[in-house]
């Protein structure tokens, strides 16, 4: 079974506002091309709660901030391309000793 198709804030939003216009959950899952389990979640989750967001998920926070992030990949990016550099110039004097 292919996992569900998730919906961005505004389709949820378009999903609500057909059902509360009346329309079938079956035309609304045809209109958005998602499954009816999907949609019927989604209109649980908003008549409990009266929000279409989805709550949060449990799990160890971040420690690092998306700047943070973005250097450690700058960072290896560079120490790879380092390596690449000095495998290659090593590479070049193993030849040019083989040569002579």
């Amino acid at each position: 079974m292919p996992p569900r198709r998730k919906l961005n804030e505004f389709e949820k939003g378009r999903a609500v506002a057909w059902f509360q216009d009346d329309v079938p959950k079956r035309e609304v899952t045809r209109r958005l091309h998602v499954s009816i389990s999907v949609i019927v979640r989604l209109i649980q989750r908003f008549t409990a709660t009266g929000r279409v967001q989805e709550r949060r998920r449990p799990g160890r926070p971040k420690k690092t901030t998306p700047r943070e992030d973005r250097l450690i990949e700058r960072l290896a990016f560079f120490l790879y391309f380092i390596w690449c550099l000095t495998s290659f110039s090593t590479i070049q004097g193993y030849i040019a000793t083989a040569n002579d």
